[in-house]
């Protein structure tokens, strides 16, 4: 076994997932904000976690939401939180397109980059336009 296919099978015999790893360059410099803002009171309206918009400490919320390993963020928490995935992840990011009369006819194709919930909203966005 070589590359991908070992690394994923040691994590799973470790029992964890891809975004389960710490990303040991990333700090709560690279955590925007402005996005953990936003999802608590989502999180609240969701009666998902309602402790969550009352909650200030940013670590607390990541510790609630197992973003957190040993005081060092996960994977998870820069795609989720972060102000730019793709400065630690290569991949993280979304491609849109619109195809014509063939698969090869791709029409207005997008990329879209950002933390998953941008993504989500760009997205949503992009599909609402065309």
């Amino acid at each position: 076994m070589k590359g991908a296919v070992l690394n994923e099978c040691l994590l799973k015999k470790a029992g964890k997932t891809w975004d389960d790893v710490i990303e040991p360059n990333a700090t709560y410099a690279d955590i925007d904000e402005n996005a953990i803002k936003v999802f608590k009171p989502e999180a609240a309206i969701s009666q998902r976690l309602p402790s969550l918009e009352k909650e200030n400490d940013n670590t607390q919320i990541f510790e609630n939401l197992r973003l957190l390993e040993n005081g060092k963020l996960k994977r998870a928490a820069v795609l989720l939180f972060g102000k730019e995935p793709g400065k630690f992840f290569i991949n993280a990011y979304a491609k849109i397109g619109k195809f014509g009369n063939s698969n090869h006819d791709l029409q207005s194709p997008e990329i879209v980059e950002g933390n998953i919930f941008q993504l989500a909203d760009q997205i949503i966005e992009i599909f609402d336009k065309k």
